[in-house]
C-alpha cells in the first residue's frame, strides 16, 4: 500500500466541519477517510447493521444444518425430514425478514 505522506489543509465553517465529522461518524470512518472516498468518488459503504449481522449467523447456521444433511445423503445415510423442514422454515422465516426490510 502506497504510504500517504502529502498533506492538504482547507478552511471550511464550523456548520460544514460538524456535518463532515458527522457522516464520517455514521460511517465509522475517520474525517480523513470518509473526505478521500467522497472527493474521489469511491464507495462510501454503510456499515452492517445488527440485522445484517443476525442474518448472516442465521444464514451460516442453515447452511451448516444443510452441509451435514448433505453429507448423510451422500454417505447414503438416512436424511431426517424433521431437520429438513426446519431447515425450511428457518429460510422461510428469513425470507420474510427480508422481504420486510
Amino acid at each position: 500500500m502506497t504510504q500517504k505522506t502529502a498533506r492538504l489543509s482547507l478552511r471550511i465553517t464550523p456548520e460544514d466541519k460538524r456535518s463532515i465529522r458527522q457522516k464520517a461518524k455514521d460511517l465509522r470512518l475517520s474525517v480523513a477517510d470518509w473526505l478521500i472516498r467522497a472527493a474521489l468518488d469511491r464507495e462510501i459503504l454503510p456499515p452492517r447493521s445488527v440485522w445484517d449481522r443476525q442474518s448472516i449467523n442465521q444464514l451460516s447456521r442453515i447452511g451448516n444444518n444443510l452441509n451435514q444433511l448433505a453429507y448423510s445423503a451422500n454417505m447414503g445415510l438416512l436424511v431426517d425430514d424433521a431437520a429438513l423442514r426446519d431447515i425450511a422454515l428457518e429460510l422461510r422465516a428469513l425470507r420474510g425478514q427480508l422481504d420486510d426490510r
